[in-house]
């Protein structure tokens, strides 16, 4: 029987002249059924953390702006604006928006049509945007892809 997995990637900016690459983490994670969503495969990550990461420096090829990727919002809409309001503070002043485990909180998916769509990390992605980030390289977050590179549907 063949097993399926997903990758995931966790991307940081990664400090440079010209400000052009990330350090980039990924591990296979194989899924038990089917019926696996995004969100399990992310947490199913964050329990096998540390154990098989792959690390490298990679340089952007492809630039992707903030603002074209599709937002996948439950119907409550953004909540906070004093927490987006503290998040944009926090990044002037030179920190990045993480989980208590360092962990990024924008989490993606391409699609097959080369779309990018956030499935979580709604706050941060937009206080990093008031903050005046440009690109999905300038900010750290998660990437869920089955081996095709994209994921056929968000279930």
């Amino acid at each position: 029987m063949q097993m399926n997995y997903r990758f995931v990637k966790i991307i940081y900016p990664y400090k440079s002249k010209d400000g052009n690459l990330t350090r980039i983490s990924s591990l296979k994670v194989y899924l038990r059924n089917k019926n696996i969503t995004i969100y399990d495969t992310v947490e199913q990550f964050e329990k096998e953390l540390g154990s098989k990461l792959k690390e490298t420096i990679s340089e952007v090829k492809k630039l992707v702006l903030l603002r074209e990727i599709i937002n996948l919002h439950n119907i409550n809409g953004i909540k906070s604006m004093n927490q987006i309001r503290t998040m944009v503070k926090q990044i002037k002043s030179g920190k990045d928006i993480l989980s208590p485990r360092g962990l990024p909180h924008i989490k993606l998916v391409k699609t097959k049509q080369s779309e990018w769509i956030l499935f979580d990390g709604h706050h941060s992605l937009l206080s990093y945007m008031i903050a005046g980030r440009t690109y999905l390289h300038e900010v750290p977050h998660f990437i869920v892809e089955n081996k095709s590179g994209y994921v056929n549907d968000c279930s």
